[in-house]
């Protein structure tokens, strides 16, 4: 069937080339005429068909999307992620419009880890970057050993997604190790990891500031340490929050990868 396609296909190639080469008359033209118009019906039909299986997409399960996701080619990846209907469009965080002016004006506005220029780029591009989180390069060493440590104990696992007996693994799709960070006590006391509970209290410091700054109203955090072991492990292009599942609104990373350069990719 493919080879036969491509035959009709060709045939009417040249024949159009034919026409156009003969002197034109009216009824060459009209047919010429007829003969774009199926075409363009054509192309507006596969499009329209893209399209419908595109929106139809949002109305799967976030696991079931990864899962999709995973088997298309990066083109219609990107595509069906930038596509947005009104039913999966989530509440956008506006932090410069609901500044508090006693917070800026007050003495602790000089201890603030956001610039007004930081919150301007997450209002504007979405992200920001900064360096020495910890202060200083020492601090990042003794995190990245404590988690070292917990990787070679094993406290490490697959991730999965989705939760329950919904629950799944694909390495092709997600292929760190992690574990939850939430249980602080479990964390200073049983892995004895002082670092890593510095790394979380001042992740949470980022949280109580914005709430005092920009009226951000956040009263929980989720911290998961990941680790990605190579030879092509990644996590698949996904959204931290869905709508009408969790309410995360922020999202937080930390990279431990010393002397990182562009071409180490990642």
């Amino acid at each position: 069937e493919k080879d036969i396609d491509e035959v009709l296909a060709k045939s009417n190639e040249a024949f159009r080339n034919m026409i156009i080469n003969e002197k034109s008359s009216g009824s060459t033209s009209k047919f010429l005429q007829e003969v774009t118009r199926e075409e363009q019906n054509k192309q507006q039909q596969k499009k329209k068909e893209e399209d419908d299986s595109i929106q139809g997409l949002g109305s799967l399960p976030p696991a079931f999307k990864l899962q999709i996701l995973s088997f298309l080619d990066p083109k219609t990846m990107e595509k069906t992620l930038n596509s947005s209907s009104q039913q999966e469009k989530l509440s956008k965080v506006s932090f410069c419009q609901h500044l508090n002016s006693q917070a800026e004006t007050s003495d602790e506005s000089k201890s603030f880890f956001f610039t007004k220029q930081d919150l301007h780029l997450l209002d504007t591009q979405g992200y920001i970057v900064r360096d020495n989180f910890l202060g200083s390069s020492s601090c990042l060493q003794q995190v990245k050993q404590e988690s070292e440590r917990l990787k070679l104990e094993g406290i490490l696992k697959p991730a999965g997604m989705s939760q329950g007996q919904n629950k799944w693994n694909d390495s092709k799709i997600r292929g760190d190790l992690h574990t939850w960070l939430n249980d602080r006590s479990k964390l200073l006391l049983v892995w004895k990891c002082p670092h890593l509970c510095q790394l979380l209290d001042k992740m949470e410091s980022l949280q109580q500031e914005l709430n005092r700054r920009c009226k951000f109203e956040s009263s929980r955090t989720q911290v998961q340490l990941a680790c990605y072991p190579g030879e092509g492990a990644r996590y698949v292009r996904h959204l931290d929050a869905f709508v009408g599942g969790s309410t995360r609104r922020l999202t937080v990373l930390y990279y431990m990868n010393e002397n990182w350069k562009e071409e180490d990719g990642g």
